[in-house]
């Protein structure tokens, strides 16, 4: 829980983000006059390239449980994916010296890993090799998320996962 209101500026550094919201709630304003507000359980992606200022505002009060990654962007690659991946070389297509942001309902395997990651005993005996494997575990799942919503319509609220199985 804030135990008092935020209001931050934060400057962009070329890395895709994806924070993964249980709960909360948080107004975001950018240097490119644009705004959205993050409210109850959601999944985030937001590439904001070096230079590009975001504001954050969360309310005094506010009970949040989330975590955050971030994964490098390189001109023909994220992280280890390269463009031999088509949905790669769209979602860098898409991530070109600009503000990129896809909102999305969360995936079922989100809150299972949000709830491990937020509820392991940092005292415990093995706590940082549990942390890694359980963040290691986030980023693979996250990224293909990511990558599945290039070939999925974006208009619909669905898993690319679940577009298949319509299908």
């Amino acid at each position: 829980i804030w135990d008092k209101h935020v209001d931050r500026e934060i400057e962009g550094t070329s890395f895709l983000r994806c924070k993964i919201q249980l709960e909360g709630a948080a107004d975001y304003a950018f240097s490119d006059g644009s705004s959205w507000s993050a409210k109850g359980p959601i999944m985030i992606f937001l590439y904001q390239p070096a230079g590009y200022i975001k504001r954050e505002s969360i309310p005094c009060g506010t009970r949040e449980r989330s975590v955050t990654l971030a994964f490098p962007v390189y001109h023909d690659r994220i992280v280890s994916h390269g463009c031999d991946d088509e949905a790669v070389s769209r979602a860098i297509d898409n991530l070109t010296d600009c503000l990129f942001l896809r909102r999305m309902r969360l995936p079922p395997f989100a809150f299972e890993l949000v709830e491990a990651l937020l509820g392991t005993n940092p005292g415990s005996r093995h706590y940082d090799k549990f942390r890694k494997a359980k963040v290691d575990e986030a980023a693979c799942l996250i990224l293909d998320t990511f990558l599945d919503s290039f070939d999925a319509p974006y208009s619909s609220d669905l898993t690319a996962r679940e577009m298949r199985q319509v299908r």
